[in-house]
């Protein structure tokens, strides 16, 4: 532990002493100092990660994001008009003790918008998980193979898996998005001063992080340990080592946010100086997402060797 504790990582972070004990402060740095050795070792593997991820955000970009716009214009119209229309009979509802909600939804201009909306975003969720499977599965496992371990794992497999885990934790993100923007339409449409619309929202957006961080430590036990037992460790772990996952992810939050402003600096001289606003405005954003590609591999490297040390 004294060899460990001498790593210059260890100095680099121990502002962070009183609040992380000292074995959680141990793991966190080994693992940084493992997953940055291995990243330095398997570089050339880079350049074809950062192809992928490339790829999955352009396609959510430019078909799934684009899609659901073109699809879900019209329906929202439909139902800001509908509910400036609906004022009285909501104010009247809720006088009478009614449920705003389901007065708004048994309207048939505000039901068959929000069937078209409920279209659109099923049609989004589809078409983003299927790319998020067919690029980002071998991203993770690209990542996996730079950790230097025994390989126990092809492709094929490791696709699979991510396939099952990566399904799960959509469908519990979405059923858990549906009933928040339940609550959200509820509190604008029936004010409450103790628990407004923006306070609701907050809420869900702070639940929506926490299951983000479960979901992000489950993926990274994917070849680690069992199918079954995965959410079970994700679950248990993401508790009981809280310390060093918070730790992990705050300091990929750092990297991607210095990534992100050098680039900035770097880059804004050429969109200011540019001829053509939009052509240099999507070659620099392609730019500086290649630039921080190699972030999000070592990130998916980092949280592994983690999780990897946990067992």
């Amino acid at each position: 532990m004294q060899n460990c504790l001498k790593h210059p990582y260890f100095l680099f972070l121990s502002f962070i002493k009183p609040i992380l004990p000292i074995e959680y402060m141990v793991n966190f740095i080994e693992s940084l100092a493992i997953s940055w050795r291995h990243f330095k070792t398997h570089w050339k593997i880079i350049p074809l990660a950062a192809a992928l991820d490339f790829l999955f955000f352009f396609l959510v970009g430019f078909v799934s994001i684009a899609k659901f716009r073109a699809s879900s214009a019209q329906p929202l119209l439909s139902l800001i008009q509908a509910g400036g229309k609906l004022t009285t009979t909501l104010t009247n509802a809720a006088i009478g003790g009614e449920s705003t909600l389901n007065v708004f939804l048994a309207d048939p201009i505000v039901a068959a918008s929000v069937k078209d909306l409920a279209y659109a975003a099923v049609l989004f969720v589809l078409l983003s998980f299927g790319f998020w499977v067919a690029f980002n599965g071998p991203s993770w496992y690209l990542a996996y193979r730079m950790m230097g371990t025994q390989h126990s794992f092809k492709l094929v497999k490791y696709i699979l898996r991510f396939l099952v885990v990566s399904g799960v934790w959509a469908l519990i993100l979405s059923l858990f998005t549906i009933v928040g923007l339940r609550f959200i339409f509820f509190a604008l449409l029936r004010p409450d001063q103790l628990f407004t619309s923006s306070l609701v929202q907050s809420i869900v957006t702070l639940l929506q992080f926490i299951l983000l961080y479960f979901i992000f430590i489950s993926l990274s036990f994917v070849p680690i340990v069992r199918l079954k037992d995965n959410f079970k460790n994700a679950v248990k772990y993401g508790f009981t080592e809280a310390p060093n996952y918070l730790a992990a992810f705050a300091v990929i939050v750092v990297l991607f946010y210095i990534n992100f402003k050098v680039t900035f600096y770097l880059f804004s001289p050429l969109i200011q100086t540019a001829t053509t606003l939009t052509t240099s405005v999507i070659a620099v954003t392609v730019l500086r997402f290649l630039i921080a590609a190699p972030v999000l591999t070592f990130s998916r490297m980092y949280l592994m060797t983690m999780s990897k040390r946990m067992r």
